[in-house]
């Protein structure tokens, strides 16, 4: 009888063994399991990140083409005015940036900065002519526009100016990096810069 227990037992043990002995191998393949689940979850969560930041990327795009697009209808709109303005009003003479530019290239930058908003004014030829336009603008709803009337805005020399040209030729006034097509535009580039 005692042997039999003592067989039951060794078994018993042998039989727990192999139980712990599965159950560590469960184990280590349940780690396993664990370890590629989470590596997995990080490259998702990596892969998620880069595909967020590219549709970040073309939404932003997409909103500045639609902008971009929006702006350059409002431009051909506005030439499109400018040009029938022409035709209906004597004394429109266009748009300052296409009036004169820079005397050499390197100048283009300051003389936009310098000019800023301005560059894209319309040279008129007095007041009135101005008012005209203004009117013509409002009536076909296109937009606003600044308007620098020839006949309002002075002649473009100044004391300023002189003051300015007496430092010697390391400094120039901006006026004289800008060439006009006709020098009846000059109070206006003066003006706008």
């Amino acid at each position: 009888n005692g042997e039999t227990q003592c067989a039951e037992y060794v078994a018993r043990v042998e039989l727990m063994k192999r139980t712990i002995i599965d159950c560590n191998a469960e184990k280590d393949s349940i780690v396993q399991n664990r370890e590629k689940a989470a590596s997995d979850m990080q490259q998702s969560s990596q892969r998620v990140e880069k595909i967020t930041t590219e549709l970040k990327s073309i939404e932003e795009k997409l909103r500045d083409a639609g902008e971009e697009k929006r702006r350059s209808k409002q431009e051909e709109r506005m030439n499109e005015a400018i040009s029938t303005m022409q035709r209906i009003y004597r004394g429109v003479y266009g748009r300052l940036a296409d009036l004169c530019r820079p005397i050499q290239k390197k100048y283009s930058l300051a003389v936009t900065v310098a000019a800023g908003k301005h560059m894209d004014a319309i040279v008129v030829e007095n007041k009135q002519v101005a008012s005209d336009c203004i009117r013509y603008l409002k009536d076909q709803r296109i937009g606003t526009c600044i308007f620098l009337p020839l006949d309002n805005i002075g002649d473009g020399s100044g004391q300023n100016i002189d003051r300015l040209r007496s430092f010697g030729n390391k400094f120039k006034p901006c006026v004289d990096l800008i060439e006009c097509t006709a020098d009846m535009y000059r109070p206006a580039v003066s003006y706008a810069v």
